[in-house]
């Protein structure tokens, strides 16, 4: 019976080991946000108006932002992506790297509430072209943050959001700002539970047994 346990206790620290290095790397190096959260403008209700990717990559972070805003109107676009950075700003840069160009980035500024913010993209506002340049529904940019941590990005939402953008163009006229939702936790994390529950459960038949 006790080398049964120090087997499984064996196995279970491997389990832990694995699926917690997993877990880190999992959280550590890539992210998808949904922007979802009323904060002030017109409110469109909980609907995600906007989804971003982050990856680690290096010391950079790569990022895909895409305008999902149907909502508010087949001609809504996005004009700002704003965001608190828990760490210093200096020597952090912007590489667009595809889908609608960025504008100007600046390290700082912004709109409000919530300003100054840290790291602050812009896209077109212009209506030239019928908006052409504008980043529209079911358009994408994808641009690297060089010199950034994704640790140090999305740690808040609601009332105290980490992030924020800037719709306009909606049905009707007018515009929106929405955050983020709270980022879930990684299925990594799930399976890391589910392996330390399983294993619990097993030691305590064997004990019965």
């Amino acid at each position: 019976m006790f080398g049964f346990i120090k087997t499984l206790r064996a196995r279970a620290a491997g389990v832990i080991a694995g699926l917690a290095l997993g877990l880190a790397a999992s959280g550590a190096s890539a992210l998808t946000v949904n922007f979802d959260q009323y904060i002030t403008g017109t409110n469109l209700g909980q609907t995600t108006l906007a989804t971003l990717t982050a990856t680690q990559n290096g010391n950079n972070v790569d990022m895909v932002f895409t305008n999902t805003g149907i909502v508010g109107g087949t001609g809504t676009f996005d004009t700002a992506l704003q965001m608190m950075y828990n760490g210093s700003t200096s020597g952090i840069s912007l590489l667009w790297t595809g889908g609608v160009q960025v504008s100007n980035f600046t390290l700082g500024g912004g709109i409000g509430p919530f300003n100054p913010w840290d790291l602050v993209v812009n896209w077109a506002t212009s209506n030239s072209n019928g908006g052409a340049n504008r980043l529209n529904v079911g358009e994408f940019s994808s641009f690297t943050l060089v010199g950034a941590q994704l640790s140090n990005l999305f740690f808040g939402s609601g009332s105290n959001p980490s992030a924020m953008i800037h719709v306009q163009g909606l049905t009707g006229g007018g515009s929106t700002k929405y955050g983020p939702s709270p980022v879930p936790v990684p299925a990594a994390g799930f399976l890391l539970f589910g392996a330390l529950g399983g294993l619990g459960l097993a030691a305590r038949r064997r004990r019965a047994a």
